[in-house]
């Protein structure tokens, strides 16, 4: 049996309206939409309509998967996470403080069964009006020789619109960190804001893990790639993907800035840079290495390994004092092994 079909122009079609035919169509804007005569009872009228547009099904990333399933494991392990002290100076912008500090505590939350001894956290909020007031924190909690030239802008640029946050090189066995608000703040996004939060939770985690700076006996790759890699995997508790692939896309442009041959070495190269970068801690950070490379090299060892191993690698090295050993006795392949496989990982990130 032939169908025939009505322009919408010469037929005005609702649905529930008789009409003449069964199996007549009516296409309506441009024909993105049809009605169908049907039979309902024993009258012919036109159905509900049904859109013709195809919907585009967009096959998930495997990169995509990967960071939701990461995401879907710490939330499964969230727990009590660390007892955090608010200590606020007499200019800070209260309300702000008080969004980071939930910030905090709602993310230092993922890491609750992989947290160490040092379980209590001083997070001291001050405005650049507080210099003397943050110099008097260093020296309460890190004694004369804790470094106060946070202030300076070594870390960050301190200024009334901005907004810093810094953790300690711990001398006491309390976790300091130090959160900088700027007093007018006219550009405060609360999301961006966040994200920074849930990086500088994961250094929390770290520092609860040992009694030294991790810097002594850990790549600095690994500290702050760990930290950007879990930031980003478990900001998809209130982001999107596309915020987590723009981050991402941010790491592979940072990468090549400070390495821009990168892609022109060869695997053997990279591995050779991997090894420089173990011990290289100055320029590793001022070339910011160890937030771009690391995430990457992060994201192949969580991928692969799963944050329970990661967490034991972090334990194995802690207690060994030794990078090597610890990579040996946590994931069962010896530092060469890996890094031949992490720059192939590398390389395909890049170029992706």
């Amino acid at each position: 049996m032939s169908t025939t079909y009505i322009p919408f122009a010469h037929s005005a079609v609702v649905a529930g309206a008789p009409c003449k035919k069964i199996g007549l169509k009516s296409f309506v804007n441009n024909k993105d939409f049809v009605f169908t005569c049907i039979k309902s009872g024993k009258k012919l009228v036109w159905n509900k309509g049904a859109s013709t547009v195809k919907k585009e099904v967009v096959k998930e990333k495997k990169w995509e998967q990967d960071y939701k399933n990461i995401n879907s494991q710490l939330n499964k392990l969230k727990g009590e996470g660390l007892k955090i002290e608010a200590i606020y100076s007499p200019t800070v912008n209260m309300d702000k403080a008080k969004e980071i500090l939930n910030n905090f505590s709602e993310s230092v939350q993922l890491y609750s069964p992989f947290i160490g001894i040092y379980r209590n956290v001083a997070l001291v909020f001050m405005s650049e009006k507080d210099t003397e007031f943050y110099k008097q924190q260093v020296l309460n909690f890190e004694g004369p020789n804790g470094d106060s030239s946070f202030m300076t802008g070594t870390h960050c640029q301190v200024s009334s619109n901005n907004y810093c946050a810094y953790g300690s090189n711990r001398v006491s066995s309390k976790i300091v960190f130090y959160q900088f608000i700027g007093s007018e703040s006219k550009f405060w996004n609360s999301k961006s804001v966040k994200i920074s939060n849930y990086h500088e939770a994961v250094h929390m985690y770290q520092n609860s893990l040992s009694s030294e700076n991790m810097y002594a006996f850990m790549p600095p790759w690994f500290i702050e790639g760990q930290a950007v890699f879990l930031g980003y995997a478990s900001i998809l508790n209130f982001a999107s993907i596309k915020d987590v692939s723009d981050l991402k896309d941010g790491s592979k442009r940072g990468l090549l800035n400070s390495i821009p041959s990168l892609l022109n070495l060869s695997s053997s190269q990279i591995i050779g840079l991997l090894r420089q970068f173990e011990s290289d801690i100055t320029y590793v950070t001022s070339k910011s290495l160890g937030y771009d490379l690391g995430h990457i090299i992060c994201e192949y060892l969580y991928f692969n390994f799963g944050p329970e191993t990661i967490n034991k690698l972090i334990l194995n090295v802690n207690l060994s004092r030794n990078w090597h050993f610890g990579v040996k006795q946590s994931l069962g392949v010896d530092t060469q092994e890996l890094y031949e496989k992490v720059s192939i990982y590398i390389l395909n990130q890049i170029n992706s």
